[in-house]
C-alpha cells in the first residue's frame, strides 16, 4: 500500500497463470528472457495477475478485473490459472476490507481475457454490480471485430452486462478518467489500450497493463509476440520510459511474478532498466 495525496493505492491480484515464454518475449531468444523468467515443462513463465485498487473518499476505482472463474477445467491447465498460495480477486479485495458492491469503478485498460476476464462471476452477471465500467472506444471496436491474430484473446462472455450509457463510459486516448488519472493511449499491443496515469502527492504513478507487462520488458525489443503491431509498441514504450526516467515516475508491472513497480534508470549501457522498486502491498512468487 502507497498513499499519494489523498489516493490509497493498494496492489490486488487475481492469483497466478502461465504463458509461453517465446510468445511472451517475441523474437528475443530463450536463453536471454528464461534467465529471469525460468520456463516450466510446457515453456510457460509464471505471470501475475497485478490489478490496481485506487481510494479516495467514496471513490473506490478498481484497474482490470484479472482472469476471473468462468473457466472450463481444460482451460484452467492450459494456462496454468492458480489461486494458490495467491488468492483470487475477489479474496483480496475482502482482506482489504472491500467487498464486491463498495467498488464504484472499474477501469478495463484492454478486454483480453487475462484483463477483463473477473468482470463477470460464473453465474452470468457482474462481479461489481454498481460499478461504472469504462474502457476504449477503439478497443471495444476492435474487440467486437478482432483481426485474426487476436480473435483468441477477446471473449464475448467476459462483456456480458456491459451496456454503454448504462454501466459502461468509453474513452480515448488523452481523456481524463476522473480528477488527478488521466488516460495515456498505446495501439501496439492491441488498438485502444488505456494506461492510467494517477498524479498525486507530488508522484506520477502508471499502471502500464500490456505495454510493459513485466520489469523484463523494460528493454525496448523486448516485445510480446502478441502485439499486433510490434514496432508501434517499441515506439510507445520509448516515449512512456523517457517521460517516466525524467519526471521519476512509478511505473506498476501487472504481470510480473515477482515486483509491483519501480522506477527507471539506464543501465551501463544505457539501456532502460528497473530503478528502485515500489512496494504496493504485492505477493511474492507462487511458483518453484
Amino acid at each position: 500500500m502507497a498513499t499519494l495525496g489523498e489516493w490509497r493505492v493498494d496492489v490486488v491480484e487475481d492469483g497466478r497463470f502461465g504463458l509461453d515464454g517465446g510468445a511472451m518475449f517475441g523474437i528475443i531468444p530463450r536463453p536471454l528472457w528464461s534467465r529471469k523468467n525460468p520456463p516450466d515443462d510446457q515453456n510457460r513463465i509464471e505471470l501475475g495477475l497485478r490489478c490496481l485498487l485506487l481510494r479516495r473518499g467514496e471513490t473506490v476505482l478498481l484497474v482490470d478485473t484479472g482472469m476471473g472463474e468462468r473457466w472450463p477445467d481444460s482451460a484452467r491447465a492450459q494456462f496454468r490459472i492458480e489461486r494458490d498460495p495467491v488468492p483470487g480477486l475477489i479474496d483480496n479485495l475482502a482482506a482489504l476490507g472491500v467487498a464486491p458492491e463498495q467498488v464504484t469503478d472499474v477501469l478495463l485498460t484492454h478486454l483480453h481475457f487475462d484483463h477483463n476476464g473477473g468482470t463477470v462471476r460464473p453465474d452470468g452477471q457482474l462481479t461489481f454490480p454498481r460499478a461504472m465500467h469504462h474502457a476504449g472506444r477503439k478497443q471495444l471496436a476492435r474487440a467486437l471485430a478482432p483481426s485474426p491474430k487476436d480473435a483468441g484473446s477477446f471473449r464475448p462472455e467476459d462483456r456480458d452486462g456491459l451496456v454503454e450509457g448504462d454501466n459502461l463510459k468509453l474513452y480515448d486516448a488523452g481523456d481524463r478518467l476522473m480528477d488527478g488519472i488521466d488516460l495515456l493511449g498505446a495501439d501496439g499491443h492491441t488498438e485502444g489500450m488505456l494506461l492510467p496515469r494517477l498524479r498525486a502527492g507530488g508522484e506520477t504513478i502508471v499502471f502500464c497493463a500490456d505495454l510493459l507487462p513485466t520489469a523484463s520488458h523494460l528493454h525496448l525489443p523486448w516485445v510480446m509476440g502478441y502485439d499486433c503491431m510490434p514496432v508501434t509498441s517499441i515506439a510507445e514504450k520509448a516515449d512512456l520510459l523517457e517521460q517516466a526516467e525524467a519526471g521519476g515516475w512509478i511505473l506498476v508491472y501487472e504481470h510480473d511474478p515477482e515486483i509491483d513497480a519501480s522506477r527507471v534508470t539506464r543501465d551501463a549501457r544505457g539501456r532502460y532498466a528497473r530503478g528502485e522498486e515500489v512496494d504496493l502491498g504485492g505477493r511474492p512468487r507462487s511458483w518453484n
